[in-house]
């Protein structure tokens, strides 16, 4: 009878760890869109989540993704700070957007801040980044006390360094539109 009662706790702690909290977690990089003069840069970013509260979160682990659009430039992350709630921890890929609750509490709510991102690039281009979860990546995602909270959806912002030739292209369209809106 013991042996039975540790296998049917045993399944119950592992159904807890294993199981999905179901939550509607959205993550954002912001502002959404960020345009610069031609040439070298920097900004920041800043990672934000709606969690809702069923599903407070313990910590999380989230990647960045860097694609690039248009252009010869590189977009590199230079610096990322953990949000204050956070215990900054270490991750396996080295990106460092990892983070803990002390002392292991739960936090939910809209527009927690989740980290801030420093990014630079050295040329022309137009970048998106894009927070992520690598599925199957157990150091990644949002934990919560009952298990591991779903992500309903990420949204990436969009940094341009436009080339100085599409520049004065968009600065001609406009003086002409203000010249045909006033001829009107």
């Amino acid at each position: 009878m013991k042996s039975k009662l540790s296998f049917l706790v045993c399944l119950v702690v592992i159904g807890l760890l294993t199981g999905s909290a179901r939550a509607d977690i959205v993550v954002s990089a912001l502002p959404a869109q960020q345009s610069f003069a031609p040439g070298p840069g920097s900004t920041t970013l800043d990672l934000i989540a709606d969690i809702p509260e069923p599903d407070a979160i313990i910590g999380f682990g989230i990647d960045a993704l860097i694609d690039t659009l248009l252009g010869p430039g590189n977009l590199t992350i230079d610096n990322v700070t953990i949000g204050t709630e956070f215990d900054l921890i270490a991750a396996p890929d080295g990106d460092e957007l990892a983070g803990i609750i002390p002392p292991f509490d739960s936090l939910w709510g809209d527009g927690v801040l989740l980290a801030t991102v420093g990014v630079s690039w050295d040329d022309v281009g137009i970048w998106t980044v894009t927070p992520s979860v690598t599925p199957g990546d157990l150091t990644e995602g949002f934990p919560t006390p009952t298990g591991f909270a779903d992500v309903s959806s990420f949204v990436g912002a969009q940094i341009t360094a436009p080339e100085p030739g599409s520049l004065a292209l968009t600065l001609l369209a406009g003086i002409a539109l203000l010249r045909r809106r006033r001829a009107a």
